[in-house]
């Protein structure tokens, strides 16, 4: 099994036996949320979010990059804890881990974890959230580009 698939199938039993609400998709490719509306609702009632860039989820669309998807950032906004595969990518945007990295030995075991001991995570959820604000809007990402695509065109007229 792929890694998020065997993931959820050692959390999923457990956090419904726990009395735990767990939304995932309960058939391969169903939406979960099929409308905009219920989808900001179910992230704004949401404490954590599960997040897995494309290269983990959907390999043969990530064609092997590992990048932040726009999950991770639309977590953030609706201050959630990111619980996953944390891209190195977004590690250096954020300048820090800004999420939690899963636990593949007993995944529910630190859900459950968490879960207790919400309160001990409000301030990397406030931190995700202001540097999100502050740093992340499309008027950010496109400094950075531009930046980037700048950096490539003067080391192209180097060579």
């Amino acid at each position: 099994l792929p890694i998020y698939d065997l993931w959820h199938e050692r959390v999923v039993h457990k956090l419904q036996e726990s009395g735990f609400s767990y939304l995932y998709e309960k058939v391969k490719g169903e939406v979960i949320f099929k409308t905009r509306t219920e989808f900001i609702d179910g992230l704004g009632r949401s404490r954590i979010s599960v997040c897995f860039p494309k290269s983990i989820t959907h390999k043969s669309q990530s064609g092997g990059i590992t990048t932040m998807t726009h999950r991770y950032l639309q977590s953030i906004a609706s201050k959630c804890l990111i619980l996953g595969i944390i891209p190195d990518e977004m590690k250096e945007l954020f300048g820090y881990d800004p999420g939690i990295t899963v636990d593949m030995d007993d995944p529910a075991g630190q859900i459950n974890e968490i879960l207790r001991n919400f309160n001990d995570y409000i301030p990397l959820i406030e931190k995700n959230y202001t540097n999100c604000l502050n740093n992340h809007d499309w008027s950010n990402r496109w400094i950075v580009i531009k930046d980037i695509i700048t950096e490539k065109l003067k080391w192209n007229r180097e060579e």
